[in-house]
């Protein structure tokens, strides 16, 4: 089994990309952005320790994310102090994602980790895809999700840039690109991979 790993910055394309991989090409997909959200609802003792280090955050005793990702973004010692709670969480979901598709005997699986490079996730995939598209077009992406010019600007500080990221990947996909043209680089890909 291939396991491929997608990244590339915020606003990128990445939900596009694998969306496709899941409806067109029925490619099994780990997202470590739904996996986090999911963590932030689910596991007790992740709140417990959000809630230690952050109290403010946690309202009825759920993790107010929009409020954590300002705190988090705003010191990077508090970015730092929250992936140290959630990564060694993450690499165990990501290591049970892969034994389930060896298990199902699937031939490709896909993890979409944003910091695919900067925190060496890529150690578990054979080979990795960027997403990249123009900085103003990232931009209006972020800003369409109701991010600030500051959190916005904070995000990309904490990413590696494209070009650093297109050095690294065995295959580069532009989102500049209509759909279609996309869905075409990523058709050619898969069947690359295949």
């Amino acid at each position: 089994m291939k396991i491929i790993g997608i990244t590339g910055s915020a606003g990128a394309g990445k939900s596009t990309v694998t969306q496709q991989l899941r409806t067109a090409f029925r490619i099994p997909v780990w997202d470590a952005d739904q996996a986090v959200r999911e963590l932030y609802l689910r596991n007790a003792m992740i709140i417990k320790q959000i809630e230690h280090l952050f109290p403010s955050v946690i309202k009825k005793g759920h993790v107010n994310r929009s409020l954590l990702r300002q705190i988090a973004f705003s010191e990077p010692d508090t970015l730092i102090a929250l992936e140290e709670i959630i990564h060694p969480h993450l690499r165990k979901e990501i290591q049970y994602f892969i034994s389930r598709q060896y298990k199902a005997r699937q031939t490709l699986c896909v993890l979409d980790i944003p910091l695919l490079f900067e925190k060496g996730w890529d150690i578990f995939c054979c080979k990795t895809i960027v997403l990249w598209c123009d900085k103003n077009i990232q931009i209006g992406r972020l800003r369409k999700r109701g991010l600030t010019d500051f959190q916005v600007e904070t995000i990309l500080k904490n990413q590696l840039p494209a070009q650093e990221k297109i050095k690294w990947a065995d295959y580069c996909l532009s989102s500049n690109l209509s759909k279609n043209d996309m869905f075409q680089q990523l058709q050619n890909i898969i069947q690359n991979l295949c």
